[in-house]
């Protein structure tokens, strides 16, 4: 595979009395479209805000290839000021010269360019930060709930950008139907670990299932020979031609890793 992107290795996130993130490693090629997924709260915007730095991380290490562009979209975008969408957007051109590529942008989100900041909607908003996001192809996108306000033909040009994408594409979407079209491999995180299953998203949930299923049935047999074993040593910790072996087998539950239930 080639050289990433961009690497998180072992990151952690701590809130003071826990850790929200841990352990978490994470690399992004050129060419992969991957899918952020978890329970509110379960810090998917957090990762995202890592990898731009915006954040700090507790432990842990990121490392970015030299002259890699990240773009963030973020869910509440705040457009502040007053200006045209066209200057808005324009600003982030890395040539200001190239001003048309801000307009065709914005008109391929159904936005007038010489309309000002401050007439927005809330979804018209999400739609020009979506638009300053894309302006200058950047190496890596990080999309949080992009599709939120597209209308259809929006939403298939966008389709279709990112299905041309040549670069690395990090998305949280609730639109089932878009992760499916699009992404390869999902990361869940689960109790503050990130976890990889390959496939779009539909392959995710068949996969999560039966690891759970797998998961369950282990922790099931766990507590049959906990509770077995258990018995014995109640029994006969008292019973000195027995004592011996309930020490020793107090001493493996002592030392047993136990499993815990991951929540679906």
């Amino acid at each position: 595979m080639s050289t990433p992107l961009i690497t998180l290795k072992n990151a952690g996130v701590n809130l003071g009395d826990r850790w929200l993130l841990r352990y978490v490693d994470l690399s992004l090629h050129a060419g992969e479209s991957l899918a952020l997924v978890g329970r509110n709260g379960a810090g998917k915007s957090t990762l995202m805000k890592l990898i731009t730095s915006s954040i700090e991380l507790d432990e842990g290490s990121l490392w970015v290839a030299p002259g890699v562009e990240v773009a963030y979209l973020p869910q509440n975008p705040c457009i502040n000021g007053i200006q045209t969408l066209a200057s808005y957007v324009g600003d982030s051109l890395r040539n200001p010269a190239e001003l048309h590529v801000a307009e065709s942008i914005l008109m391929k989100m159904y936005l007038d360019p010489a309309r000002l900041t401050n007439t927005l909607s809330g979804g018209e908003a999400r739609r020009l930060a979506l638009a300053k996001a894309l302006v200058n192809k950047p190496n890596i996108l990080l999309l949080d709930e992009p599709t939120n306000h597209l209308d259809l033909e929006a939403l298939i040009w966008f389709q279709q950008y990112l299905a041309n994408f040549s670069g690395a594409v990090l998305l949280i979407s609730h639109d089932r139907s878009f992760m499916d079209d699009l992404v390869k491999t999902v990361y869940d995180i689960e109790d503050n670990k990130l976890i990889s299953y390959k496939g779009n998203y539909s392959a995710f949930e068949i996969e999560k299932e039966n690891r759970f299923d797998q998961r369950l049935q282990a922790w099931k047999n766990q507590q049959k020979e906990i509770e077995k074993n258990q018995g014995f040593i109640d029994r006969f910790r008292s019973v000195a031609s027995k004592a011996a072996q309930a020490q020793s087998r107090q001493r493996q539950l002592d030392k047993m890793e136990k499993l815990s239930l991951i929540h679906i």
